[in-house]
């Protein structure tokens, strides 16, 4: 039954043929009836509602688009604009058939992987245990901007969240920037969380780094020293830290701290010295640091940077990179010691990948002309299975298994809602085959193999199907505001086929070719020039 949507969606306004016009002037809508003009007839050439009512009658199935379409072309003295009308509701209808029809497609998903939504939550951050195969801990981190921000725990590899924020000051407005795990986690169960507070004492550092010893349950905050002042307040912002693989013994660490440079620590985080002044965005300590000391810095305007004596001096690696600017990623493969193997990500030239320890890069993606990379992530031994995923500012995210050969998009604005923040692929990715990603205005979703049928099948349909609903909902809501305003126009006698905005460009450019062989139209106002 259609009757009811489709006469409640239906405008009655005044026909184009009885406005007054002035050239180069929009169309004006009265607000209040006045006399008809020269050419009206003062009667409904079809009364909707009745004519609604008879469809109804004769054709229940109709769709109400159609029905709408129908009663254009049964006016009289409508017939030219009811034509441009249809071509106009035609063009929206594809548009929105192919957005369900896409969205409906990955919710059954593409070789059975499909888009699931696990939280509301926006997080900056996703980290996995270094036992991730055996203990499925996940930690998030999340922004001030949503309602309960801060540090979240999941021990069943993602499935289920509780908070997990104990010892962090939650009423400064927190935001979490990184978490790492040691690389004796297993030993000595201990998690770093950079954190950055909005509301702050007069003297205190908006920046710290706060530690747990319990995985990620309880939190403590480290007094750090060793940053520079800004008026009285340390400027230890930190943006991006990493660990020596020898941090159990060697307590090294290195940090970037937001639009100063890169600092390292030799005590575990406790005093901290200033070794390049560079705007960088991400700094990575080597798997095999402790044999050779190096660490690579990707920076806005001194591109790929890099150290073999542990900070001590730096040179640019640029060899198959020169005059990029703006790189905020880099990535040491697990067995570096052995493949001597890296990636770089660059926001607008793409990703890059070496095979001799920096010595020279190869472009292995670019992204899509226009856009820029917001994200990028690789399992632990990229180099052997081939796995990466990159995700785009317009909210697409792509994956290749052949260490960029080819890649494949994952159909991630259809149902994502637009712009990703974060792309993490599970560390155990070769077996399970999952990805997360980070909605800024729906949350956190999951990529993976679902079966069909299955309560996760479901879920994604759902978010398919909301999706095309909310496209498929714009106009018809316009069409309803028209109508409202229109209601007292009825006395005029004239009916106007409303086209909504977001159709009128298939309307004008079906106008354009014809407007100056259209007739005068004497009677409703000024002639046409």
């Amino acid at each position: 039954m259609w009757a009811g949507s489709a006469t409640a969606d239906l405008p009655t306004t005044i026909t184009e043929s009885c406005f007054s016009r002035r050239p180069g002037r929009s169309r004006r809508v009265p607000k209040r009836p006045r006399p008809l003009p020269a050419g009206c007839t003062g009667r409904h050439p079809v009364n909707p509602p009745m004519f609604a009512a008879k469809l109804n009658r004769e054709h229940p199935q109709m769709n109400p688009s159609a029905a709408r379409l129908l009663m254009a072309s049964r006016s009289a003295g409508g017939k030219a604009l009811a034509l441009r009308a249809s071509w106009a509701v035609l063009l929206a209808m594809l548009a929105i058939g192919f957005l369900t029809a896409a969205a409906l497609s990955h919710a059954q998903g593409s070789g059975g992987l499909t888009w699931v939504k696990l939280l509301d939550r926006k997080p900056h951050v996703i980290a996995f245990s270094p036992g991730f195969a055996t203990d499925r801990l996940v930690l998030l981190g999340n922004s001030n901007k949503d309602i309960e921000h801060g540090i979240w725990r999941s021990i069943d590899g993602g499935e289920t969240w509780v908070k997990s924020s104990e010892g962090i000051p939650e009423n400064k407005d927190v935001d979490v920037y990184e978490i790492v795990f040691s690389p004796a986690f297993a030993q000595d169960r201990t998690v770093f969380a950079s954190i950055n507070k909005q509301r702050i004492a007069l003297r205190e550092a908006p920046g710290a780094i706060f530690r747990s010893t319990d995985r990620g349950q309880t939190w403590h905050e480290l007094q750090m020293s060793g940053f520079p002042l800004r008026g009285t307040r340390s400027m230890q912002d930190l943006v991006s830290f990493s660990l020596s693989p020898a941090f159990a013994n060697d307590g090294v660490v290195f940090a970037v701290a937001s639009a100063t440079g890169v600092f390292r620590s030799t005590d575990r985080g406790v005093n901290w010295q200033q070794v390049l002044e560079e705007n960088a965005s991400e700094v990575a300590v080597a798997p095999s640091y402790a044999r050779e000391h190096m660490v690579a810095v990707a920076t806005a305007n001194s591109g790929m940077l890099v150290s073999t004596d542990g900070g001590a001096t730096w040179s640019p690696a640029h060899a198959g990179l020169e005059g990029m600017r703006n790189f905020k990623r880099v990535i040491f493969s697990a067995d570096f010691a052995r493949d001597r193997t890296m990636l770089a990500m660059n926001t607008g030239d793409g990703i890059f990948i070496s095979r001799d320890a920096a010595g020279s890069w190869q472009n292995i993606a670019r992204p899509p002309f226009g856009e820029q990379i917001i994200g990028m992530s690789a399992t632990p031994s990229f180099v052997s299975d081939g796995f990466l995923a990159y995700a785009v500012k317009s909210g697409e995210v792509f994956l290749t298994e052949n260490l960029g050969r080819t890649w494949q998009a994952t159909g991630a604005p259809a149902l994502l809602g637009g712009q990703i923040e974060t792309v993490v692929l599970a560390p155990d990715y070769v077996a399970s085959r999952t990805l997360y990603a980070v909605s800024v205005y729906q949350g956190l979703f999951r990529y993976y193999p679902v079966v069909a049928g299955s309560e996760e099948a479901s879920k994604a349909t759902a978010v398919a199907v909301a999706k095309a609903a909310t496209a498929e909902a714009l106009p018809t809501v316009m069409a309803r505001e028209e109508a409202r305003k229109a209601e007292e126009l009825v006395e005029t006698g004239c009916i106007a086929y409303y086209i909504p905005p977001v159709m009128l460009i298939g309307v004008l450019l079906l106008r354009g070719r014809k407007r100056e062989q259209s007739p005068s139209r004497a009677g409703c106002g000024r002639k046409q020039p």
